[in-house]
């Protein structure tokens, strides 16, 4: 039982907390949310713990049992041994880190980027066939704003970036407006399951 009771209580308990610190107390003189904030980036450093924890040991077992892919899981624990013990006894501003970082991270994550370009050019052939009008907007708007973005828009005239500004300043943002509202209603909703008690997968139930 004190499985589930005590992260339920710690749940409600925080929740008032935060709520009450935002809404009544005078946050200037008490500083509340500024000492929660910092409750908050312990807690989720002690996450981000137990995550490296839990990735070592998944890797640790595939290296063992020799699964396939092994070998990779042997690099991914060799480079992240290397980097934590490297950042905690140097520190991350160290020239050594610092170098090592730009020459490894900084390229494996352009590779990635530039992976993921051919799925999302993949992703936007299928969601530009033309079924319907919306579709059709849909495709010419995407069109339109890849040609402004290149130096050749400018070259056939100067009013594709004009016409592109307008695409992403009024349509888009009302888009963007739209999933940010659908995205805090959501949000409110699914906090407002976990304080009233409504959510307890996060308690095992």
């Amino acid at each position: 039982m004190l499985r589930r009771e005590v992260p339920a209580v710690l749940t409600t308990v925080m929740a008032i907390f935060v709520f009450l610190s935002a809404m009544l107390f005078p946050l200037e003189e008490m500083k509340i949310l500024a000492r929660t904030d910092s409750l908050l980036q312990f807690m989720g450093n002690m996450a981000l713990f137990l995550g490296g924890i839990n990735l070592f040991r998944l890797h640790s077992r595939n290296i063992k049992k020799k699964r396939e892919y092994w070998p990779f899981s042997l690099w991914l624990l060799a480079v992240f041994v290397f980097f934590t013990v490297l950042g905690i006894v140097k520190g991350n501003n160290d020239p050594l880190y610092k170098g090592l970082y730009d020459a490894l991270i900084v390229p494996v994550n352009a590779s990635m980027h530039s992976i993921s370009a051919f799925f999302l050019c993949s992703a936007a052939f299928k969601a530009f066939r033309i079924k319907n009008l919306d579709s059709i907007v849909l495709m010419i708007s995407a069109v339109w704003v890849m040609l402004a973005s290149v130096p050749i828009g400018e070259i056939i005239s100067p009013n594709v970036g004009i016409v592109k500004d307008w695409l992403l300043a009024v349509p888009g943002s009302a888009v963007a407006r739209a999933m940010a509202n659908g995205l805090f209603l959501a949000g409110f909703a699914a906090t407002l399951r976990i304080f009233l008690g409504l959510e307890r997968r996060h308690l095992g139930q």
